[in-house]
């Protein structure tokens, strides 16, 4: 699998998928794996407590966070940390009903160097083919597939149109661009705690309380079928996509699309000038 995966044909099944779903008012859950959430999956195997604690969760979360976190459980904050969010992800990937994994070109450059980026890959794949239950050749994509679809103008503007209600889950409010781009005013939005390297030095992530805030305003909606879900929360953004498909709504883990769409956040995903809310409107044209 690589890069230009995305073919029309690639591009149709997924979209079928999306809107049968949505049409028959059936759950569904499209989730992605990275390297972050392969370092969790590879924990404590592959990666160790000092590697994890930077590259995950003072990453992902900041240092306020796992301060309360380790004064709640000095002897093993880490480990419980990591135990949390892998029985998270471990269900929602159980759950999905097609999967992200990583494709060819996330291993470039291993002949000079191997980079724990490029092990966090390898620990999702491995973990997706041997762990998962059967899955369909057809139910996998590659991990960058929202990516791709949006610089293409692909998948988006068409269901957008046949969802009940959309929902945006994320740290960032596009519901006037998006709006206009998508040609519905009745766009809903829950925010999520943001990346602590963007969001800076202070201020506490989704873990281990602010996700429950996310968690309770999706099960205040109750049911859900029909409705589209576009999210983009990190590690625990794939949780969300369960809760959403067990009360019958249609889950996109659309991830770093939000920050490219916002130009706001990840460095490298607003530094994609491919993805753009402008090109989505002249593919929409």
């Amino acid at each position: 699998m690589h890069g230009d995966y995305l073919t029309p044909s690639c591009s149709e099944n997924i979209e079928k998928r999306i809107l049968g779903a949505i049409t028959r008012r059936h759950g569904f859950s499209l989730v992605r794996l990275g390297d972050g959430e392969g370092r969790v999956l590879g924990y404590p195997g592959h990666f160790t407590d000092q590697e994890v604690l930077a590259q995950v969760l003072h990453y992902q979360f900041g240092p306020e966070s796992m301060q309360r976190v380790k004064a709640a459980d000095p002897d093993n904050w880490i480990g419980a940390s990591m135990s949390f969010l892998r029985g998270k992800l471990e269900q929602s990937v159980q759950n999905a009903d097609m999967l992200g994994v990583p494709v060819s070109e996330f291993y470039c450059g291993m002949q000079k160097a191997i980079t724990h980026g490029m092990l966090g890959y390898a620990c999702a794949m491995l973990y997706a083919m041997s762990s998962t239950r059967p899955l369909k050749p057809t139910d996998y994509v590659g991990t960058n597939v929202f990516q791709l679809a949006a610089a293409k103008g692909a998948i988006f503007k068409n269901i957008v149109l046949q969802a009940k209600w959309i929902y945006l889950v994320g740290p960032w409010d596009l519901r006037p661009d998006l709006a206009n781009v998508f040609g519905r005013a009745d766009l809903n939005y829950i925010r999520v705690p943001g990346h602590y390297t963007w969001r800076g030095s202070t201020g506490f992530g989704q873990y281990p309380d602010l996700y429950r805030y996310v968690e309770t305003r999706l099960l205040k909606l109750g049911d859900i079928s029909g409705c589209l879900f576009l999210v983009g929360a990190g590690i625990l953004g794939k949780y969300y996509c369960d809760l959403i498909k067990r009360q019958g709504g249609v889950a996109l883990d659309i991830g770093s699309v939000f920050d490219s769409w916002a130009k706001r956040g990840l460095p490298y995903a607003v530094e994609n000038t491919d993805i753009e809310i402008s090109k989505l409107s002249r593919e929409n044209q």
